[in-house]
């Protein structure tokens, strides 16, 4: 593997249902180059390191495992998920591809796909493709990005003025625009995804593949098991770190915060925490304020909050 042009870089946790599709989804990729599979198992409590051992030994040339003896997501308060320490920095691919062991690639030419773009481009850092989301029923779904007009190349302020999320299942980037410090605000940021977007496509730019290239596996990962209001308001925080950290470029797409204000307020609301949720919500009607223009939308728009609040709140008591 000294020519490894590719590092796949997968999170593995208590994920017996799906490792095994996933990994074979990668080890069968077709190219004309060589990549290797970084596994992180964070301490997996089920069947997924005895199928993983499994797989190891299956492919010993391309799978290359780390055990953890202790469960590192638990030692993050923050409950950040993208941890670059434990793969990052073993990668030995000029490009890294992300694909956590929930889900996986639906195209056996995804990297070759992704990496003829960006070998003919090297303006581009990051590229991500359309990808199908698996609700666990029977039928898979287009995702969000079939419905919006995405050109084939473009840069940060147009992803954000779009408001497109790119998956992680989806991209691929250049290993050296990681940065030799990463910020604190990334080390405790919840949506890794979104952090490392702004890391590595702030500058140069961003390629996208109109077709489906993966599978996302809706529900099953630590985000939909996660406090509704630890989301909104680690949201809102990583917003106002990256803001400062890109120096202002993106205040226009990132700069507001009434919408994160609102759904901590419903949040908390959800939770019956009276006292707190009022307090955001002062806070999201005074943003609303100075966000928007004055005028009948805007005071029928805070009137719909203020009902929507009261009727959370009493239903729930």
């Amino acid at each position: 593997m000294k020519n490894t042009l590719v590092s796949v870089c997968c999170l593995s946790y208590n994920h017996e249902k799906y490792i095994e599709k996933c990994i074979k989804s990668i080890v069968n990729q077709q190219t004309n180059f060589e990549f290797e599979v970084l596994v992180n198992d964070d301490c997996s409590t089920d069947g997924t390191i005895e199928i993983l051992k499994r797989l190891q030994n299956t492919y010993s040339e391309v799978v290359k495992p780390l055990y953890h003896k202790e469960n590192q997501y638990s030692k993050k308060k923050s409950g950040q998920r993208m941890n670059p320490t434990f793969n990052f920095p073993r990668a030995k691919g000029k490009y890294i591809a992300i694909c956590e062991c929930d889900d996986y690639w639906l195209d056996n030419k995804k990297l070759q796909i992704q990496v003829d773009l960006m070998e003919k481009n090297d303006k581009i850092n990051y590229v991500f493709s359309d990808y199908i989301v698996d609700t666990g029923g029977d039928l898979l779904e287009k995702s969000k990005l079939s419905d919006k007009d995405i050109p084939s190349l473009l840069d940060l302020h147009q992803i954000l003025k779009i408001n497109l999320m790119p998956a992680s299942l989806t991209i691929i980037f250049r290993k050296n625009k990681l940065p030799k410090t990463y910020p604190e605000w990334f080390m405790n940021c919840f949506n890794g995804d979104w952090g490392m977007l702004f890391i590595i496509a702030s500058e140069g730019e961003v390629g996208y593949i109109n077709k489906p290239l993966a599978v996302y596996r809706r529900g099953i990962g630590i985000i939909s098991k996660t406090n509704e209001f630890f989301k909104f308001k680690n949201g809102l925080e990583t917003n106002k770190a990256i803001n400062k950290y890109t120096n202002y470029k993106y205040n226009y797409h990132i700069g507001k915060q009434e919408w994160h204000l609102e759904n901590i307020t419903y949040a908390l609301m959800e939770e019956n925490k009276l006292f707190q949720g009022i307090i955001y919500l002062i806070q999201k009607l005074c943003r609303s304020l100075l966000e928007n223009k004055f005028n009948s939308m805007l005071i029928r728009k805070n009137i719909m909050f203020l009902k929507h609040c009261l009727k959370i709140f009493f239903l729930k008591n």
